[in-house]
């Protein structure tokens, strides 16, 4: 079987597992209803004191630990990100959860009150932050003890 014979019948294999562009519109469809019914959650946690403290308690706690702690708006979520780890504030149509990531991989999720106190949220994910840490940290001495030995030799 030639080159060229091959890549069509790739091709027609791929054309044939293609959903329909009805699936594809119907998706959209769902995601821009879900978006419009946790609208209104998303600006109170945009607008929320529990928003302005949990990043200012944040960045007191990475800089007592020597690690850096992104926030990054995504859409209408907000993304904690220390190391490895990240702590996504996600607006739905019921309220705002917390879901805990170990790079992309989801952890735990829970439910939020934005009337709460962020501290307690904060500790729970820097728990998680500084187990990363410690290991990382152990690691990279491992790792230089390993190069030291191989110098010295």
């Amino acid at each position: 079987m030639s080159f060229l014979d091959n890549l069509e019948n790739s091709l027609k294999a791929l054309e044939g597992t293609e959903g329909s562009g009805f699936d594809d519109a119907n998706l959209r469809s769902a995601r821009k209803d879900d978006e419009r019914a946790a609208a209104p959650w998303a600006a109170k946690l945009k607008a929320a004191d529990f928003t302005t403290r949990l990043m200012r308690e944040a960045t007191v706690a990475g800089h007592k630990r020597r690690v850096r702690i992104g926030f990054f708006w995504i859409g209408t979520s907000l993304r904690l990100e220390a190391l490895s780890q990240r702590l996504d504030l996600r607006p739905t149509a019921t309220g705002i959860d917390a879901v805990f990531l170990e790079g992309n991989q989801e952890r735990k999720k829970i439910r939020i009150d934005l009337d709460g106190d962020p501290i307690r949220l904060l500790g729970q994910w820097l728990q998680v932050v500084d187990a990363q840490k410690q290991h990382d940290d152990s690691e990279a001495a491992r790792l230089y003890d390993e190069l030291k030995d191989e110098i010295a030799e």
